[in-house]
């Protein structure tokens, strides 16, 4: 998946970028998904939904042209990672997210260090700020995305020999590593897939399903040796 964040403060354009970038995606026929960040909740605690919220564990709230599923707690972007079929995923909002690549909107007087915060790989802006690429236009930003953006999982493993995911973010921003380098991304021996989504598998969880299912595989007729394939419907 080809992930961005559009990073900057209250209206700055990030909304219009990120209409202007799926209308661009949708041309050329690439599935785009958006993800909002919100400094408000949606269920507002003086509203029904928000009534039911705090005495529910799950509410679906349905209007005439949509719905959504909502569920107490903080939940993850991983999360919901699995429900979604895009290539491409488009972040409005959330510059606390360290995990991946960022199109920051800067504008004058805004605090570039921390919009950029080593992830920048381009600006969307008539203010630039010193040091990272302004784009011209859509097309370019667009593009940009597909050959630049990149979602890690965010489970700080350390199999690639850093600490979290966002030092290995920064290093792949800046050119300094590679995607590949993520061993929960990219393990050759062991995949999990959700509805044709992969799931991260940080090296524990990868040694402990290889094991397990080796296993308990070995000891069928037939299963000495080979690949395994296991197809599990829920």
């Amino acid at each position: 998946m080809h992930a961005v964040l559009l990073a900057g403060y209250k209206k700055s354009g990030k909304t219009q970028l990120a209409t202007s970038l799926c209308e661009q995606f949708r041309e050329w026929n690439i599935p785009v998904a958006v993800a909002k960040y919100s400094h408000h909740r949606f269920d507002r605690p003086d509203s029904d939904t928000g009534r039911l919220t705090s005495v529910a564990d799950h509410v679906l709230a349905f209007d005439p042209d949509t719905a959504s599923l909502i569920q107490p707690g903080k939940r993850s972007l991983q999360d919901f990672l699995p429900l979604i079929s895009a290539r491409v995923l488009i972040i409005e909002g959330g510059k606390h997210l360290e995990n991946l690549p960022r199109i920051m909107l800067p504008r004058e007087g805004d605090n570039s260090a921390e919009l950029d915060n080593g992830l920048a790989i381009g600006q969307w802006t008539s203010s630039p700020a010193p040091g990272v690429d302004s784009l011209p236009d859509t097309t370019q930003a667009a593009r940009l995305i597909l050959d630049r953006g990149f979602l890690l999982p965010d489970l700080d493993c350390a199999g690639c020999g850093r600490d979290t995911c966002a030092e290995l973010a920064r290093d792949i921003v800046s050119g300094r590593a590679e995607l590949s380098e993520c061993t929960s991304l990219s393990s050759p021996s062991i995949q999990v897939t959700i509805n044709g989504a992969p799931i991260p598998l940080n090296p524990f969880v990868q040694d402990l399903l290889r094991n397990t299912l080796t296993g308990i595989v070995s000891a069928l007729k037939g299963g000495e040796s080979g690949k395994i394939e296991i197809s599990l419907d829920i």
